[in-house]
């Protein structure tokens, strides 16, 4: 009898100890709760789900589940954009992210969005003349890790940065940002290559001849006069000629 008792008291003792221990260890866990801003690893990724684990190194290594709208890989580093209890919203840390302010409001460096703006348009040089839309250029820069932080009003603002290597037009109503042609620029080299078999040409033989829009013939032309590459003139019956300086006329 006093065996059993006995027994019964070092199980009991026993039991309350095993619970006190792991209440104390429950209590022990504490969620983490990542600043914005701060660089986090990815650790694991499904591109599929486009979710995974991040590490966050502070004074121990935290793993936090994570999510993000591009395409990431384990090892890359990533910028935290939202936090919450042991989750975060993120975004790779690439060529694109390093104009952000990312801090308790996020800022976009204006410089550096009007330096974004010139390389979408270099890339479209030959496709698009160098112009494209407002609306044109914002679902570009959409696809990129500037998502979330770049709209309409923000481009609108590149218009206060000085010296920029293109120019910001209003055309038919709607808003444009235009690469201030070249000699270089591949539609100049096209102009020029068409008109050294011409006589003259003028906006409709371009028409034809590139499919090109009002705004991208007109800002070639007026180029190619400005630098005194070509002459124009104008006369009731025939209308308005562009002809090459230098080349014998027929």
């Amino acid at each position: 009898m006093m065996n059993s008792v006995y027994f019964f008291i070092i199980h009991l003792l026993f039991f309350m100890g095993y619970i006190q221990f792991h209440t104390k260890k429950v209590k022990c866990i504490k969620m983490v709760k990542i600043p914005v801003g701060e660089k986090v690893r990815v650790n694991l990724w499904d591109s599929d789900k486009k979710r995974g684990l991040v590490k966050y190194f502070t004074h121990t290594m935290n793993l936090v589940n994570a999510e993000s709208d591009f395409r990431l890989e384990k090892g890359d580093t990533a910028i935290v954009i939202k936090s919450f209890d042991s989750f975060v919203v993120i975004i790779p840390e690439d060529k694109y992210s390093k104009i952000l302010d990312v801090s308790q409001k996020t800022k976009v460096d204006r410089i550096g969005l009007s330096e974004v703006v010139t390389k979408i348009l270099l890339d479209w040089d030959e496709k698009s003349g160098g112009i494209l839309s407002i609306m044109e250029l914002l679902e570009l820069i959409h696809k990129t890790s500037l998502k979330y932080f770049v709209n309409r009003k923000d481009l609108k603002n590149l218009r206060k940065v000085k010296d920029r290597s293109y120019d910001i037009i209003k055309d038919s109503g709607d808003l444009y940002f235009v690469l201030k042609p070249s000699k270089t620029s591949s539609d100049i080299v096209n102009v020029l290559k068409f008109a050294q078999s011409k006589d003259y040409i003028n906006f409709q033989q371009l028409q034809t001849k590139f499919y090109w829009s009002k705004l991208r013939i007109e800002r070639n032309l007026d180029y190619l006069v400005e630098e005194k590459i070509m002459r124009v003139a104008t006369n009731y019956r025939s209308g308005t000629r562009y002809y090459l300086i230098g080349k014998p006329q027929l």
